[in-house]
C-alpha cells in the first residue's frame, strides 16, 4: 500500500506501508458481521401501528394486516364510534401479538446459531493453535490466530449483549412477553368499548411491550419480583376498571335488547329486578314493565297488547342472554341495584304524604351505575410484575 503526502520542503515523499495480515482482516469481519446481526436483531419487531394509523398495510394486504387495515380505517372514518373502535383493538391485538411472536421465532433462530457459533470458534481457534505450534510455525502466524478468534467471540459477545437476554432463555423471555400482551389486552378490554383515539393509544400501548427496550425493563423486574399483572391509571385505580366493566355491561345489553342503541341504567336495573330479586306479580305490573316500556317489541320481556295491563312473556328468547349479562356487573352497582329496589318497596308501601295543589310529589328511587368523578372514557392500561 503506498501513501503519499507534502514534506515541509515541497517535495513529495512516499511510504510504504505494510498491508494488514488477512488473518486480521477475517477476524475483523467476522467481529463486523456480529455486530451487524445484533443491531438488526435488536430493532424489534416491524412496527404495526404508530400515532398516524396502520402501518405497511392496505386493504388488500394477506391475513391479519388487511383486517386491522380495514377495520383502523373504518373507526378513523367515525373516530367518536366506540363500536369502530372496539372492532380496531379486535383486530388490532392479535397483530401484535403475532409480529411479536414471529419476532422472537427469528431473534431466537439466530441465537441457536449463536451458541453453535461460539463452541465452534472456540475448537477450531484452539486447534488451530495447537497444529501451528507442533508445525513450528511462526510467531506471525500464531498471533494472527489469536487475533481472528479473539474478534470472533468479542464480535458474538457484543451481540449476546445486545440481544438484551442470553441464548438459553430466549423461550422463556418470549413467554414472559406474550403473557404481558395477554395480561395488557384482557385490562384493556375491561375498560369497556373506547372511540378511536383512546383505542390507538391502547394499540401503541400494547405495541410498545414488545419493544427492546421494555422486554428488558420487564425481564429484570421479572427476575426480581415475580408475575406479570395490569396497572390502571393509579389517580382512578380499581374504581375506572369497574366503571368500564359495567358500561360494557350496559352496552352489551343494548346490543342485546335495542340494537343499535344502549339501555338506561333504569332499564338495567329494572330487569335485575325481573331476572334476579324475585319479583312479585304486582312490582312486575306496576314497577317493572313502565321502566322497560322503552324496548322495541320483539325484544320487550312483556306482552303489550294491552298497554293498561302489560303481561310477563311466557317465552322470552332473551332471558338467558340478559341474565348472563348481568351477572358481569360490578359488586357495587349488583349492590347499587338491590338498595334501590328495597328503596322502591319502602316507597310504594309508605302512605302517601299530602301534597299541597302545584307541588310536585315524592319521587321513588331511581337506578344508578357505580360511577367515579372524573372518570372519562380514555383510561390507559399498563403492564407490570406483581409480587
Amino acid at each position: 500500500m503506498k501513501l503519499s503526502f507534502a514534506c515541509a520542503g515541497g517535495t513529495c515523499a512516499s511510504t510504504n506501508l505494510a498491508r494488514p495480515p488477512r488473518a486480521v482482516l477475517v477476524g475483523l469481519l467476522v467481529s463486523a458481521c456480529s455486530i451487524f446481526t445484533a443491531c438488526t436483531t435488536t430493532l424489534g419487531p416491524p412496527t404495526v401501528v404508530t400515532s398516524a394509523g396502520a402501518v405497511n398495510a392496505t386493504s388488500g394486504s394477506a391475513g391479519l394486516a388487511g383486517k386491522f387495515y380495514t377495520a383502523e380505517q373504518a373507526a378513523l372514518a367515525d373516530p367518536d364510534n366506540t363500536s369502530s373502535g372496539a372492532a380496531m383493538l379486535a383486530r388490532g391485538f392479535p397483530l401484535i401479538r403475532a409480529s411479536c411472536n414471529d419476532y422472537f421465532d427469528s431473534a431466537g433462530k439466530t441465537q441457536r446459531w449463536i451458541i453453535v457459533a461460539r463452541d465452534t470458534v472456540g475448537a477450531v481457534g484452539t486447534l488451530a493453535t495447537a497444529v501451528l505450534a507442533l508445525h513450528n510455525a511462526s510467531q506471525m502466524a500464531v498471533s494472527n490466530t489469536a487475533i481472528v478468534t479473539g474478534a470472533a467471540f468479542t464480535g458474538l459477545d457484543l451481540y449476546t449483549k445486545n440481544f438484551l437476554f442470553a441464548a438459553e432463555n430466549v423461550d422463556s423471555v418470549r413467554t414472559l412477553v406474550l403473557n404481558a400482551l395477554s395480561v395488557h389486552e384482557e385490562a384493556v378490554g375491561q375498560l369497556g368499548s373506547m372511540a378511536y383515539g383512546p383505542s390507538l393509544n391502547a394499540l401503541l400501548d400494547n405495541q410498545n411491550i414488545c419493544a427492546p427496550m421494555h422486554i428488558a425493563a420487564l425481564a429484570r423486574e421479572a427476575i426480581q419480583r415475580g408475575v406479570v399483572v395490569a396497572r390502571t391509571d393509579l389517580t382512578q385505580g380499581v374504581a375506572l376498571v369497574t366503571q368500564r366493566t359495567d358500561d360494557q355491561v350496559q352496552s352489551d345489553l343494548g346490543a342485546l335488547l335495542n340494537p343499535p342503541g344502549i339501555v338506561s341504567s333504569e332499564q338495567s336495573g329494572a330487569l335485575w329486578w325481573l331476572l334476579k330479586e324475585a319479583s312479585s306479580p304486582a312490582e312486575r305490573v306496576q314497577n317493572i314493565a313502565p321502566r322497560l316500556a322503552g324496548l322495541p317489541a320483539s325484544t320487550d320481556p312483556f306482552d303489550r297488547t294491552n298497554p293498561a295491563a302489560p303481561v310477563l312473556k311466557a317465552a322470552w328468547s332473551q332471558q338467558q342472554a340478559v341474565s348472563r349479562l348481568l351477572d358481569g356487573f360490578s359488586a357495587p352497582t349488583k349492590e347499587g341495584f338491590r338498595s334501590t329496589i328495597a328503596g322502591i318497596r319502602v316507597f310504594v308501601a309508605a302512605p302517601a304524604p299530602a301534597v299541597l295543589p302545584g307541588q310536585p310529589g315524592p319521587v321513588p328511587p331511581d337506578f344508578r351505575l357505580s360511577r367515579i368523578r372524573g372518570a372519562s372514557s380514555t383510561g390507559r392500561v399498563s403492564v407490570g410484575i406483581g409480587k
